[in-house]
């Protein structure tokens, strides 16, 4: 064959180009189904107009911030561990049904589809607690400039330990009833850390119980900012870390099986 007429080879294309287009179009699909919109917004706007807007105690003041704040605060953390939770779930599943398999043989590969669906989650939770604040922001809830901020991130920072979540109890089902474990397990963990109702308001009993719950810790850390982190104490960070680092080794045993099986 002639070299000049010899074909060129064309150099594989960077994955990188294609990570924002998919993640876009996953974050697109995610927001614009009902069932998401339902548990992972519209049952947070819902709790937060209800019990956070027009209350009589709404304006009350703690520490930095009013009532409703601590409840926006409280409504935003749970729809961003139920939102994540969701997603990774359904990308353990893609694993276990093979799609991973499958995504490896195009340019994006299964690494990038995996990086791909983190800035998903990324974008849908940004969105998801933002949509939260702006709306606690034209409502009712008051917080010094910085809480805002300060509440905002540590909110979000719960979605490692959502996603840690998501991962396990799919991997221990292994099949779409995970879906349905995590919305309905999500919620009765908020119930019992203190997420929905004040632990204060609850019996004694309640109040011990909750400090082993794993939403406990991270909802503590959230609010912290309310009283300038004076509830901080070593009994958050331990839970906190405790079920941080258990998710994970879990994870671990759980992948190993599922992979020698």
């Amino acid at each position: 064959m002639n070299p000049s007429t010899a074909p060129t080879l064309r150099k594989p294309g960077s994955t990188a180009r294609g990570l924002l287009p998919v993640s876009t179009r996953l974050t697109i699909s995610y927001l614009t189904n009902p069932w998401n919109i339902v548990f992972t917004l519209g049952i947070p706007i819902v709790m937060f107009l209800i019990f956070g807007v027009g209350q009589e105690y709404s304006a009350q003041s703690i520490g930095r911030a009013n009532v409703s704040a601590v409840i926006l605060v409280n409504m935003s953390q749970y729809a961003v561990i139920m939102c994540v939770s969701m997603i990774m779930v359904s990308l353990a599943i893609e694993r276990k049904k093979g799609w991973l398999r499958a995504m490896s043989l195009t340019p994006l590969g299964a690494q990038g589809y995996m990086g791909a669906k983190f800035i998903s989650g990324i974008m849908i939770t940004l969105v998801t607690a933002g949509a939260l604040y702006i709306l606690g922001f034209c409502t009712e809830s008051s917080m010094e400039g910085q809480v805002w901020v300060q509440t905002f991130l540590l909110v979000l920072a719960s979605s490692i330990f959502a996603a840690e979540l998501g991962i396990m109890v799919s991997l221990a089902v292994g099949n779409e009833t995970a879906y349905s474990i995590i919305a309905g397990g999500t919620a009765l963990l908020a119930f019992f850390s203190g997420i929905f109702i004040p632990l204060n308001q609850m019996a004694e009993a309640f109040q011990t119980i909750a400090k082993f719950t794993p939403l406990w810790g991270l909802n503590q850390l959230a609010t912290a900012p309310f009283s300038n982190w004076d509830t901080l104490s070593w009994e958050v960070w331990c839970n906190v870390g405790v079920w941080t680092i258990g998710l994970a080794l879990l994870i671990r045993i759980l992948s190993f099986r599922s992979t020698t099986r």
